[in-house]
Parts: structure tokens; sequence; C-alpha cells
């Protein structure tokens, strides 16, 4: 009976010790996790704040403009030049590149010129193949008469009814009209691309 005693009680001194060790392996486990876990807080508060606030900007900007401009009946030119006038008007140049085909085109320098002429410096290439570029040439494209014409939404269509005439844009585009200056013309053409209309090119005449 002794014996049994004894050996109940070595077997339940062991348990304990084992559990006692399970308990300490855990806790030392849990400690391991909140040390990892606050790490991770730390890191993040290290990341670049200036990062975040531009992307947070962004995601604004972009709910502002689904909010602000009717893009999905930009199939309709009056819905298309009624959003455009408002951009102009409250100088949102990201809604205005969204309302733009890229590459925008400008062969005008090309053309005064030829294949192997120089075109003078006074004459601005308005060319933009990307969303930034258009954002530094902003100034160069929409000119004072060209954003005038556009808050009047001032714009027309081809127009071939005279023979000896013909539209420096095709049927089916339109054409939004500025002053003549720094030696060329300053007119944009409009045209349906993927179903909705853009700005997608300086339009000029020979």
């Amino acid at each position: 009976m002794r014996k049994f005693i004894i050996l109940f009680t070595t077997a339940a001194l062991l348990s304990c010790e084992q559990s006692s060790t399970k308990v300490a392996e855990l806790e030392d486990k849990e400690k391991e996790l909140a040390l990892r876990e606050n790490k991770l807080v730390i890191k993040e508060n290290e990341l670049n704040l200036d990062s975040k606030d531009e992307y947070n900007s962004a995601i604004e900007k972009q709910s502002k403009l689904t909010e602000k401009y009717n893009y999905k009946n930009h199939n309709n030119i009056e819905t298309f030049i009624a959003d455009l006038s408002k951009a102009i008007n409250s100088n949102d140049k990201l809604a205005i590149a969204k309302m733009t085909y890229f590459p925008f085109g400008d062969g005008f320098r090309k053309f005064i010129t030829g294949d192997e002429g120089i075109a003078p410096k006074n004459i601005p290439d308005l060319f933009c193949k990307n969303q930034k570029e258009l954002e530094a040439k902003f100034t160069l494209i929409f000119t004072e008469s060209i954003q005038r014409a556009i808050k009047n939404k001032k714009y027309r269509g081809c127009d071939n009814s005279d023979e000896d005439f013909e539209d420096i844009i095709e049927e089916g585009e339109f054409i939004i009209s500025g002053d003549y200056q720094r030696d060329r013309p300053y007119e944009i053409a409009i045209k349906k691309i993927n179903g909705v209309f853009k700005l997608h090119r300086m339009a000029f005449g020979s």
C-alpha cells in the first residue's frame, strides 16, 4: 500500500511538473507573439507617411471623381463637354487627364518642317505620352482661349459641306478651337474611343 502511495505521489508530482513546463512554454510563446506584434506595429509606424498620405489622397480624389463627373455617359458628346467644362472651371487636372486619350497626339511641328527639318524652338511640342506629360504641358495645351471655349461649351462637329474646303477633323469627331499663337493653331480634336469621347490630338490644317 505504501509503495502504491509513493508511486501515485511521484506520478502526480511528475504530472504537475510537466503541466508547469507546458504552461511555461505557452507563456513564452505568447510573449514571443506579443513581441512580434509590437515589432510589426513599430515597423508600420516607421513607414513613409508621405507615401500613405499620397495613396489615401489618390483614393479620395478617385472617389470624388466618380461622384462629380458622369463618366459612364461620356458616349454622349454633350455630357462629355459639360463634364470637361466643369473640370476646367475647377482646374481639376486629374479629371481632365481621365478625359484624355494617351498618347495625346500633336504632329504640327513635323508637319511644318517635314521629316528632315528642325522645328523652331518657339513652337511647342504638345505631344503627351501619359498623364504626367499632360500635367507638365497643361498651360501650353489649355491656353486661355481654349479654356474659355471649353468653359462656354463651344465646340463643333465635322463639316465637309463646302466642296472646296476639307475639314481638319473627320466624320464623328468634334473640335474645340482657340486662338492662333506661338506660331501655331490651338485646336483640340475629340474622338470616340472605346465607346466614350476623349480629347485625343491637336488638330491643324494644311
